[in-house]
């Protein structure tokens, strides 16, 4: 699954800190132990590809800022795959 960001969407005061990168993370709902594996990406990557998703699972994917005192807020987004574990439209 493509994933894409912007520094600008995370106003500043949401930021803990001085802003070092994203973190892209999430999980199935409600089976959590479906992960979307954390990747923590520099300032300046606006996009990731997700991959390892399983098939007919409901995700929420995630991507926070990344502060030295850790990840902030997330925005989410969720998504379904299909028996291919592609995302549907």
């Amino acid at each position: 699954m493509f994933v894409r960001w912007n520094e600008t969407s995370i106003p500043d005061e949401e930021w803990n800190g001085n802003p070092l990168g994203f973190r892209v993370h999430g999980q199935g709902q409600p089976c959590t132990g479906f992960l979307v594996t954390p990747h923590n990406v520099a300032l300046n990557v606006s996009t990731f590809i997700v991959t390892g998703l399983r098939a007919w699972v409901n995700y929420v994917v995630k991507i926070s800022g990344v502060t030295k005192p850790g990840h902030g807020i997330a925005s989410a987004v969720r998504i379904r795959t299909n028996d291919s574990g592609n995302v549907l439209a």
